[in-house]
């Protein structure tokens, strides 16, 4: 039988305090108190445990981004300068530059990266598609600005492009993938008509 002293479990509660954001006062005066470890067990316990439908609702979540980036790429920032030929000495200004103009988007991850999907560019070119700028322009405001959801919004076969996906329909045909993007736009207002757009 293994016996844990206080000294083989501090530097493990010192990391796991840190990742809540707390130190080592925060470890003393949790481990001072009358109740000793389960002070401190209960201070690192999640306030809320999740249910079992936000779980798994999560973990396909994951999946489903895991299965985009596995169709479509992404690039980190330094990546879309070399893919393109960039000679800035700042490798990210350029990616950085063309999100914050709504050319294209990015999504986060872990630990906290921004990646950007592939489809967007025009490699040959060396620059991004422009109709991804006119479609992200055209979207409704929640998808608009990027992240997650608008990612999966590429990905989502559209009743608009006879069921297709967005991202998979670019290159063959633009026009209705920005025609899409409108028919999106228009419901989404429909649906909230208080909400300027």
């Amino acid at each position: 039988m293994c016996v844990l002293t206080s000294e083989d479990l501090a530097p493990k509660l010192r990391d796991a305090i840190a990742q809540l954001g707390g130190s080592d006062a925060k470890i003393l005066e949790l481990a001072s108190g009358g109740e000793g470890f389960d002070s401190l067990a209960d201070a690192m316990m999640p306030r809320a445990v999740p249910s079992s439908a936000f779980v798994e609702q999560a973990r396909r979540n994951v999946g489903e981004r895991v299965q985009f980036l596995t169709a479509y790429g992404a690039l980190t920032a330094e990546q879309v300068s070399d893919a393109v030929g960039s000679q800035a000495s700042n490798r990210r200004s350029l990616a950085s530059r063309w999100r914050a103009e709504h050319k294209i988007f990015a999504v986060r991850v872990p630990p906290n990266t921004f990646v950007y999907p592939g489809f967007q560019f025009d490699f040959d070119e060396g620059q991004p598609r422009p109709i991804v700028g006119e479609v992200l322009a055209a979207l409704p405001p929640g998808l608009r600005d990027g992240g997650w959801q608008l990612a999966l919004w590429w990905d989502t076969p559209s009743e608009f492009l006879e069921w297709n996906r967005p991202a998979e329909f670019l290159a063959q045909d633009p026009a209705a993938v920005l025609a899409a993007a409108k028919a999106e736009a228009d419901e989404w207002a429909q649906a909230n008509p208080s909400v300027a757009t």
